[in-house]
């Protein structure tokens, strides 16, 4: 009988030494699997933080939403143009306003281009920003420009707008809109 036990333990112990090493195994081949998605997909992902900022801004005007809108901005900005998150809230929701008052509410809105700006578009950016918001340009890493068009009301009339978002500190934001 001791010797039934004592082969019922080794038993035991061989099954949680295969549990293991199985354990183990799988580990490995999900770290291979997402090194290799990782370095298959790398420029889908290159500006994923400025693609989820891009998103959020569009998604402001879509739902007319003023807090969506100045989330996406610095606090250098906000607190330069209006003082404040809750007067850029105020004031965005009164454009949203008007727009839904106008009957232009925008429908949807489709990424026409997408690009990293030149090392000289990057240059006169960062020092505007320094100059206008009081954002080092040592604090700016990255900035990319989106080429944006609106689609309102019937989706036959179209708005045209080039967005930059900026990479400060570790966080991407929209720092610049213009309609085209």
């Amino acid at each position: 009988m001791a010797q039934d036990e004592e082969k019922e333990v080794l038993v035991i112990k061989d099954n949680k030494k295969r549990i293991g090493i199985i354990i183990g195994i799988i580990v490995l081949l999900l770290v291979i699997v997402l090194v290799v998605f990782g370095i298959v997909n790398k420029d889908k992902f290159k500006y994923f933080g400025a693609d989820m900022v891009l998103h959020s801004y569009a998604n402001s005007y879509l739902k007319l939403d003023g807090k969506k809108y100045c989330n996406v901005m610095p606090e250098q900005i906000i607190n330069k143009s209006y003082e404040g998150k809750d007067k850029c809230n105020e004031a965005m929701n009164k454009i949203f306003s008007n727009v839904k008052e106008k009957k232009q509410e925008f429908k949807n809105y489709e990424i026409k281009d997408k690009d990293e700006v030149s090392e000289e578009d990057f240059k006169l950016i960062t020092m505007d920003l320094e100059r206008n918001y009081d954002i080092s340009s040592k604090d700016i890493k990255k900035i990319v420009r989106y080429s944006l068009s609106f689609s309102y009301n019937d989706n036959d009339a179209k708005n045209e707008v080039k967005v930059y978002v900026a990479k400060i500190n570790n966080k991407w934001f929209v720092v610049d809109q213009k309609t085209v």
